[in-house]
């Protein structure tokens, strides 16, 4: 009984796990999608963006220690994505 219920809290682990980098991922979407369309964004200031990349870079080097999967891709994509945002930031003024 007690196998169980560690491999269900893992399970439960992994859902929340997966809905937060979910979040984290979709989250830069709509700035993404506006910057690309407007080629203006919107007034972030770059100490912003740096500071968001210095923790994201954190939490990738987190999960690539744990041998975390799920912490290592979501920090992954939306760091990406946040350097595509200071690519146009850079490139559009």
């Amino acid at each position: 009984m007690a196998q169980l219920d560690i491999e269900a809290g893992k399970a439960m682990l992994n859902i929340v796990g997966f809905a937060a980098a979910c979040f984290t991922v979709l989250v830069l979407l709509p700035r993404l999608l506006h910057t690309y369309k407007t080629k203006k964004d919107g007034g972030v200031s770059w100490r912003c963006h740096w500071v968001l990349l210095v923790g994201l870079l954190a939490w990738l080097v987190y999960g690539i220690i744990a041998l975390d999967a799920g912490i290592a891709l979501a920090n992954l994509a939306a760091g990406g994505e946040l350097v595509l945002l200071m690519h146009w930031k850079s490139r559009y003024g």
